[in-house]
């Protein structure tokens, strides 16, 4: 699927990865920073990519098409928006694989990155956004400081999967808007 705003100027690609299996809220926060990133001028290309079996795989054990589509998705874009649910850590360790399989010291030096994610009920869990974050840094990408993350507890949540807190709202509207805009000013 591919969103672009309307701009005078040619569109900033981003490609927004879904890295969630069944976490409606995480896909929520995505299709907010993608509205803002479209509103600041940014062409997205939405690319699900999901782990084949059972749920908690481990690193090692991965599928190659999952690292496969991953790598390509990382690849293919100077913007880059990842969505993460941290009930499924094993997601990090597929950043980590791709990341690892690519040929270069430092594969993403020339692109930008917002994280979104849905951390576990105690928001002081971060891990699978650390270790995301750490990976995408370690390959040489620019990441943008303050990624959204929203606790898990059902409080937090709309019926649709939205956050409540308009806050948690407008930041990931913003990480979207950010990714295109400095992609745009680094011409990258």
């Amino acid at each position: 699927m591919v969103l672009g705003g309307v701009v005078d100027e040619p569109l900033t690609l981003v490609n927004a990865i879904v890295l969630v299996h069944d976490d409606p809220r995480a896909l929520a926060l995505m299709d907010l920073a993608i509205e803002g990133c479209v509103e600041a001028g940014g062409q997205v290309n939405c690319i699900p990519v999901k782990i084949a079996g059972r749920r908690g795989t481990r690193l090692g054990t991965l599928d190659e098409k999952a690292i496969g589509e991953l790598k390509t998705a990382l690849l293919g874009a100077s913007g880059l928006l990842i969505a993460l649910s941290a009930a499924e850590p094993e997601y990090g360790d597929l950043v980590e694989e791709a990341i690892a399989s690519l040929d270069d010291d430092w594969p993403l030096s020339r692109n930008i990155v917002g994280i979104l994610g849905v951390s576990r009920k105690q928001s002081e869990d971060l891990s699978l956004i650390d270790h995301v974050w750490d990976c995408l840094v370690q390959a040489g990408a620019l990441v943008i400081p303050g990624a959204v993350v929203v606790d898990a507890q059902a409080k937090s949540f709309d019926a649709n999967g939205l956050p409540k807190v308009a806050r948690y709202r407008a930041s990931a509207r913003d990480v979207g808007a950010s990714v295109a805009r400095l992609v745009k000013r680094m011409g990258l």
